[in-house]
C-alpha cells in the first residue's frame, strides 16, 4: 500500500492528490474522521480515492497558516548565485512554501538554496530568502525557509494580512524629546492505528 502524506491546516483540512488518478480532492479530517484526532502521537488512516485507489495517509498539522499562491521566482545556487531553475510557487507560509520547478534538478533533502521571488502586495515585495530542502517528489518540493527563526516582515504581513498590524511608520530623524528620556519603540517577532477514510 503506497504511503502519503497530508498537511492539514489549523481546521483540520488538508489536500489530496492521487497519484493514480491525478484528481486533487479535499480532506476534513474533523468532518471525515474525527477519531483520528483523538490519537495520540502519529496519527494515520487508510483513504480510498474513487478510483478505487488505497492509500495510507499520514497526517501533519501546520503550525503556521498557508497561503494558496501562483508567484514566479527562480531557485538559486547559494554558493555561486547562479539562476538553478525558474520556478512557480504554489503555497506559501512564514515558515516554508511549495514550488514546481521548471528544470529537472537533482536536489537532496537537507540541502540548503536560495529562492527568489516577489510577493503581489502593494509594494511587489521581494523575497530573497535561504530555504532548506524538506521534501520533493519530481518537480514538486516542499522547503522552509532556513533558518527558522529568520523574521521578514513583509512576508508575515502578506501571509496573515489583517491579523498583523501595519509595518511602523518610520522616526522622525529630528524628533524632538526632552532630555534624558529614550523613545519607547515596540519590539517585532514572527509572530499505528489506521481508519478507513473515502474522498
Amino acid at each position: 500500500m503506497e504511503r502519503i502524506r497530508i498537511y492539514l491546516d489549523d481546521q483540520y483540512v488538508g489536500t489530496m492528490v492521487c497519484r493514480q488518478c491525478g484528481i486533487q480532492r479535499t480532506v476534513n479530517l474533523r468532518q471525515q474522521c474525527p477519531h483520528v484526532l483523538d490519537l495520540t502521537g502519529v496519527k494515520r488512516a487508510t483513504i480510498t480515492c474513487r478510483c478505487g485507489t488505497v492509500f495510507q495517509a499520514q497526517f501533519a498539522l501546520r503550525r503556521h497558516p498557508r497561503k494558496v499562491v501562483q508567484l514566479r521566482g527562480e531557485l538559486v545556487d547559494p554558493q555561486t548565485c547562479t539562476k538553478l531553475s525558474d520556478m512557480v510557487i504554489s503555497s506559501l507560509s512564514v515558515q516554508g512554501l511549495g514550488f514546481v520547478l521548471a528544470a529537472n534538478l537533482r536536489l537532496q533533502v537537507g540541502e540548503v538554496y536560495t529562492a527568489s521571488f516577489r510577493i503581489d502586495d502593494v509594494e511587489q515585495s521581494r523575497i530573497h530568502e535561504p530555504i532548506l530542502i524538506r521534501r520533493f517528489q519530481g518537480n514538486m518540493v516542499g522547503a522552509e525557509f532556513y533558518p527558522v527563526e529568520q523574521y521578514n516582515y513583509a512576508l508575515d504581513f502578506y501571509v496573515y494580512g489583517c491579523h498583523l498590524l501595519p509595518p511602523p511608520r518610520p522616526v522622525p530623524a529630528r524628533a524632538w524629546r526632552s532630555p534624558g528620556t529614550i523613545p519607547h519603540l515596540p519590539a517585532q517577532r514572527r509572530g499505528q492505528q489506521s481508519f478507513p477514510v473515502a474522498v
